[in-house]
């Protein structure tokens, strides 16, 4: 048996771009052109949320795991963290490029976005500071954790996924390898040795 309800009936803002369901199953994020998004009751389609947004395109939501937050991105370059169920905006954070998909960590701590700038990147969800940045050689379409935060998994329009071993020591021997790259022989003697 199917059973589904139209949300043509309160959705009037053209396409639906993304969706997310909330941990419990009862809630529905839905976000589309225009900036449009709303939280809806999953079994009726009651709109219980909408989230004030801009006019630029949604295109990736996530629910965080334990539900109460709502994670926001699209082609105004920002990341969105709104209160999941009164839709109250929390954190707006300006991105590299607009926003293709957007995960929370399993803890909550922390938010990836994939980014139309070659890259993607981990913020800290309570501020929006950015902790790392991971590079591609084209768009970053998707993001997601494993289930222990441990590691973070990018998908790109440059035909590769790459998992990305999050643990501190691992970022910090990534950082200097990519500065070793950008730096001539001597100040990474100097610095860095």
């Amino acid at each position: 048996m199917q059973r589904y309800f139209n949300v043509g009936d309160i959705w009037t803002d053209s396409n639906i771009n993304s969706m997310d369901f909330s941990p419990d199953g009862t809630r529905l994020a839905i976000g589309g052109q225009f900036g449009a998004a709303k939280i809806l009751n999953a079994s009726t389609g009651t709109r219980l949320a909408d989230i004030q947004k801009n006019y630029y395109d949604v295109y990736g939501m996530n629910f965080s795991a334990d539900g109460t937050k709502l994670a926001v991105t699209g082609m105004d370059q920002k990341v969105w963290i709104y209160d999941a169920f009164t839709g109250k905006k929390l954190l707006e954070q300006k991105i590299g490029g607009w926003g293709n998909s957007v995960a929370f960590s399993p803890d909550g701590t922390k938010v990836a976005i994939a980014c139309a700038d070659n890259t993607a990147r981990i913020l800290d969800a309570s501020n929006g500071e950015e902790i790392s940045r991971m590079q591609h050689d084209d768009d970053v379409y998707s993001v997601a954790f494993s289930p222990d935060g441990t590691k973070l998994a990018t998908g790109s329009k440059d035909g590769t996924a790459k998992v990305w071993d999050l643990q501190a020591d691992d970022l910090i021997c990534e950082a200097c390898s990519r500065l070793e790259k950008i730096t001539d022989g001597k100040w990474w003697a100097k610095y860095c040795s």
